[in-house]
């Protein structure tokens, strides 16, 4: 009786390590597959990109029926593609939604009367605060 439950433990440990090793295998394939599957949305999105011109053409040219038709044969290429196109635009919107634009840095102040005494100083160069330590202050 204990070697038919050490035979089962054996059995269950082998099939959970073996599962493991399958989920290892699929993980890896996706990891090495999925840049090639985004490679093939983004010939598909060129596809129809270039495409578009062509059935405007067809259009007006040939008729609304045909380019019709074609345009929704571009829909069928496209239609991956947007659930990717419109989390990436709602991602980007959501962290830029914040953000106040940056306000131009300020000039230096001007002094009603600055030239009154004459042209300025420009021989000496203003020092941080932090270096501002002689007895003159």
């Amino acid at each position: 009786m204990l070697t038919l439950l050490g035979v089962g433990l054996l059995v269950v440990v082998g099939l959970a390590a073996l599962g493991i090793f399958a989920a290892a295998a699929t993980l890896i394939g996706w990891i090495i597959a999925i840049p090639f599957v985004i490679l093939g949305w983004v010939f598909r999105l060129l596809v129809a990109i270039v495409a578009v011109p062509f059935a405007l053409v067809m259009a007006l040219l040939v008729g609304v029926v045909p380019a019709i038709l074609v345009a929704a044969g571009l829909m069928f290429i496209v239609a991956p593609i947007l659930p990717l196109v419109i989390v990436v635009g709602l991602t980007i919107w959501f962290f830029r939604r914040g953000r106040r634009p940056a306000p131009a840095p300020a000039s230096d102040p001007v002094e009603p009367f600055a030239f009154a005494s004459g042209p300025p100083d420009t021989t000496r160069r203003a020092r941080p605060a932090l270096w501002n330590c002689t007895r003159e202050q």
